[in-house]
């Protein structure tokens, strides 16, 4: 993570400014980065909170260009030179979780931007719109990996179109709103050489006008879900890699004055080292030694996402249980010998866990929505949802949520 500063005053016409001269409205949005990340999430102060200036941090320096680690000023924006910006230190901080803890000021954070994909376009549905602070500090959360054998840089970009009409305000739930649905996969993830469904519900403001719905899970996540609440479903989505954003051409209204006519169920479907047939895949088994990442606490040494083995790798002792009874990360191999005294077994299976890394889980629920007139704005309720605090710092709504796949339709 690491923090920028801008400042569009003088790009943006009258029109398109809030009254008070201190937002813009935008309806669409791009994102190109170089095909090194899947995942950008563009971070900025708390809608209402005021403006947070640069002075906040004192680690300004460019990145790039010939002045490459020299001090500059973040308002100066050509001061680095030609392909170079001025930033603040990148540090690890998971989606940016803390970052703003070591300015001098700390303050709190909305997630504005995200996608799921390198290259994303997308247009908000028509008549709705966003605002974002003309000026101010931005942090900046890139998914970044390098499967080469050579050193990159990542480069990204974000643009944003101004909204022409501008009727309702665009809102979104899920995401961090459920963290994800780690917590609910700590206690429930599924047994190695098994699958489960897990299922949650959202309750959904009188007024709610539906204009999209996505979904975000890893590796184990075979098949995703919404349901109304007569069991039909209106989504499908069936690889985790490349999720069904359905934007909708005409809204989904939900107007009843029953809460219960007003709750959508969504559900994931995940397996872990079975196929569809129920046949066992090793390779496809969750497994205690590729988990190296685990997702901090409250700043302390404890953490989520690393896990135990109880199973073994070799097929033919699958039903072994080769928990070795201490945290570890290691089981009792032995155990999983083909026969004693071999050596040829591995304990290395886990239950699913949830988690940031591929090879942990998430539980993902997302839509976009709009409040029809005569309705009293509200928010979405996540009544099964499981909360820890201090998992991931910052998160919340800037008039909508975490929001995995962008935040509209496919832009033209």
């Amino acid at each position: 993570c690491f923090a920028t500063y801008y400042d569009f005053s003088d790009q943006i016409a009258d029109e398109y400014k809030s009254p008070d001269g201190n937002y813009f409205y935008y309806g669409g949005f791009e994102v190109r980065q170089d095909p090194l990340s899947h995942h950008l999430i563009l971070w900025l102060p708390s809608d209402g909170g005021g403006v947070v200036e640069p002075e906040v941090f004192t680690d300004w320096a460019c990145a790039g260009g010939e002045r490459e680690g020299e001090v500059c000023d973040p308002r100066d924006q050509d001061g680095c030179g030609e392909g170079a910006f001025c930033r603040t230190t990148v540090r690890k901080s998971l989606a940016c979780g803390g970052y703003s803890s070591s300015a001098s000021e700390s303050f709190f954070t909305e997630q504005e931007i995200a996608v799921q994909q390198a290259q994303s376009n997308h247009d908000l549905y028509p008549g709705t719109f966003r605002r974002m602070a003309i000026r101010g500090l931005a942090l900046w959360n890139s998914h970044a990996f390098n499967l080469t054998t050579k050193d990159h840089d990542l480069r990204g970009r974000i643009n944003v179109r101004f909204a022409e009409e501008r009727i309702y305000p665009q809102k979104g739930a899920g995401g961090f709103d459920t963290l994800f649905g780690i917590p609910k996969l700590l206690g429930a993830g599924a047994a190695p050489y098994s699958e489960n469904v897990l299922c949650e519900r959202m309750v959904l403001p009188q007024g709610t006008r539906i204009t999209g719905i996505s979904s975000h899970t890893h590796r184990q996540g075979k098949h995703f879900w919404y349901e109304l609440p007569d069991g039909t479903h209106i989504y499908d989505s069936y690889d985790y890699r490349d999720p069904l954003n359905l934007y909708l051409d005409e809204p989904m209204p939900f107007d009843d004055p029953d809460p219960a006519n007003r709750t959508l169920t969504y559900c994931s479907l995940y397996r872990n080292g079975i196929d569809e047939d129920g046949n066992p895949v090793p390779e496809q088994l969750t497994r205690a030694s590729q988990i190296e990442y685990e997702v901090p606490l409250f700043g302390a040494g404890l953490g989520i996402g690393l896990c135990e083995p109880i199973a073994c790798l070799n097929p033919d002792m699958r039903d072994v249980n080769c928990d070795d009874g201490i945290e570890n990360r290691a089981g009792d191999d032995a155990a999983c010998d083909s026969s004693p005294g071999a050596g040829d077994g591995v304990c290395d299976a886990c239950r699913i866990t949830g988690g940031v890394t591929t090879e942990n889980e998430m539980f993902g629920a997302q839509i976009w929505y709009f409040i029809a007139d005569g309705y009293e704005d509200a928010e979405v309720e996540f009544p099964d949802s499981i909360s820890i605090p201090g998992i991931i710092g910052g998160g919340g709504r800037p008039g909508g949520s975490g929001r995995p796949g962008g935040s509209g339709r496919p832009g033209s």
